[in-house]
């Protein structure tokens, strides 16, 4: 199961996630918390990902900064 949550920070955009229920969804949650984001939640469904590109690559950035 994918959950979809929203990462905030001060000076940084509303990014959403869609992360699975894993080791690894759990790793990045808990590595961005750890780093001061707020990781929220939200009721959002995946699908349609309504994310723009400007959103997908705020994602890929905290994806590849959090998954290492």
């Amino acid at each position: 199961m994918v959950i979809v949550y929203v990462i905030t920070a001060p000076n940084l955009q509303a990014t959403r996630l869609h992360l699975p229920q894993s080791q690894w969804g759990f790793d990045v949650r808990e590595r961005l918390a750890k780093m001061g984001y707020v990781v929220a939640t939200t009721t959002e469904p995946c699908h349609p990902d309504t994310r723009d590109a400007a959103e997908l690559a705020r994602r890929d950035a905290l994806l590849e900064w959090a998954a290492d």
